[in-house]
């Protein structure tokens, strides 16, 4: 990392007890990954071949469970995450990562249907690979760039007084609530309305450096739980199985996981040794 200190190579992750208090059904997953990030027109023709294959075999898992346009919102997973940002009081035109793109892949079964590719777009080979295995596991990801973070992540709720800037919004500062739930380090807000949009300053890089791999915190979660976690169709996610499906397929895009790691109420915190971890 940028520091050799002990104290900048150790990086903490936690759940506050606030949020257990208020969803005590609350699990986070998450994997620090190195991967070399490529942007949609860089990508090598090898890899962009893996995710055309991959992006399509996401559009048909949405399509065998027969999801499409007019019920994608009766989801388990879309009404577990509505049930929240309800209790967010984010407003109604706010929802989480997993209902836009759901919302996009069920515009896509028609096409499907008459024997078409589907289009689930694309934005870098990391970002496409876990909005595919997102939607394939039915369950809202996320990732944040360690290099632009501080060495203490807390999902919490947010405080007054702070603010968040988020991705594509033109650097629009939006206040953040007491009654929201945040991912932040010890300086600012990574991401807002839990996932529904991270920060831009912490995002993902469309690009990693030149000839250096970038380092990635990827994120599942739920706020609920299922007895039955067999069918995803009636689970409220499944950040377990989101992460470990994302820790399969990260090696086709030239990528290697570093740690994983689970926090609910039980274990609510997790340390990582970074210095151990990532060798440069």
């Amino acid at each position: 990392m940028a520091s050799s200190s002990s104290a900048l190579s150790m990086l903490s992750i936690n759940v506050a007890p606030e949020i257990f208090a208020k969803f005590p059904q609350t699990k986070v997953c998450f994997a620090l990954i190195e991967v070399m990030v490529k942007s949609r027109k860089a990508i090598p023709k090898s890899q962009q071949r893996y995710l055309s294959d991959l992006k399509q075999k996401a559009a048909q898992s949405v399509f065998v469970n027969k999801i499409d346009s007019t019920n994608f919102e009766q989801v388990k997973v879309c009404e577990s995450w509505d049930r929240v940002f309800n209790q967010m009081n984010a407003g109604n035109d706010k929802k989480s990562t997993i209902y836009y793109l759901l919302r996009r892949a069920s515009a896509q079964m028609e096409k499907l249907k008459e024997g078409k590719k589907a289009d689930l777009g694309s934005i870098s080979n990391f970002v496409d690979l876990y909005n595919c295995i997102s939607l394939q596991q039915l369950t809202p990801m996320g990732a944040l760039d360690l290099e632009k973070i501080q060495r203490q992540i807390c999902l919490r709720f947010g405080k007054e007084g702070e603010t968040f800037v988020g991705l594509g919004s033109e650097g629009k500062f939006e206040p953040v609530r007491n009654t929201q739930v945040v991912y932040a380090d010890d300086k600012s807000v990574l991401t807002w309305l839990w996932n529904y949009r991270d920060a831009a300053h912490a995002c993902v890089p469309m690009n990693s450096p030149e000839g250096e791999p970038s380092y990635i915190l990827l994120f599942a979660d739920q706020a609920e739980e299922s007895k039955d976690v067999s069918d995803p169709l009636n689970r409220p996610g499944d950040a377990s199985a989101a992460i470990e499906a994302a820790a399969k397929e990260i090696s086709n895009i030239g990528g290697r996981v570093l740690f994983t790691a689970c926090l609910d109420k039980d274990t609510p915190q997790s340390t990582l040794d970074l210095g151990k971890l990532i060798k440069k």
